[in-house]
């Protein structure tokens, strides 16, 4: 993630309406343009339509127009053996979460233009909500929390033997079950009961 030009491109309403022909029109947002930093670990748009950009150097809010600027740092660390990025998501009831430096979690508050941390979890790597509106946060090795949408109660999912996973990111299939990359293997992770199972490791190599 350090390269200097973020390839940023849009799908414009101005496609000819041709049977043959359709455009696709790109565009660089860069320094130039207001961007904090060329060099960008994660991206998202919400529902407004606004792209928000992490760098190293803030986060990024372009609203077709331009930036604005938040000082919240994200981490670009990337080796042959692991990664540590900062992320961006935005969940099913369109709040935006952060991932900031640290692992420190954050999430967006429209209201008031301002971010809010969450304290109770630390070293946090991705989350995902699930369709159940549930909530997954993968760690650094601190494996995986699950938070009720309901009762807000945050559990460990993982065995003891497997709580000290790294996860890295996490994926939803059509079936509604959540797959979970680390730095050992695949997790499958089954929404009904919260049961796993290990896909691969790299023992099986």
């Amino acid at each position: 993630m350090n390269y200097l030009r973020v390839l940023f491109f849009y799908f414009f309403s101005c496609i000819a309406f041709s049977q043959s022909n359709k455009q696709i029109t790109f565009r660089e947002l860069t320094v130039e343009q207001g961007l904090s930093q060329n060099s960008v670990v994660s991206i998202a748009q919400d529902s407004l339509g606004y792209m928000w950009f992490a760098t190293q150097d803030g986060l990024n809010k372009y609203t077709g127009r331009g930036f604005i600027q938040y000082d919240i740092q994200f981490e670009d660390v990337t080796r042959s053996t692991f990664s540590k990025l900062g992320k961006i998501y935005i969940d099913k009831l369109e709040t935006l979460w952060v991932v900031s430096n640290s692992g420190q979690l954050e999430y967006y508050q429209k209201e008031i233009d301002s971010f809010q941390m969450v304290s109770n979890i630390i070293q946090v790597s991705t989350l995902i909500q699930d369709a159940a509106q549930n909530y997954y946060l993968g760690t650094y090795q601190n494996g995986i929390y699950k938070i009720h949408h309901k009762t807000k109660d945050t559990l460990q999912i993982l065995n003891p033997k497997d709580a000290q996973r790294t996860v890295y990111d996490f994926l939803e299939t059509k079936n509604n079950t959540i797959l979970a990359t680390t730095n050992d293997g695949i997790i499958e992770i089954k929404n009904t009961d919260c049961k796993f199972c290990l896909l691969y490791t790299s023992d099986a190599a």
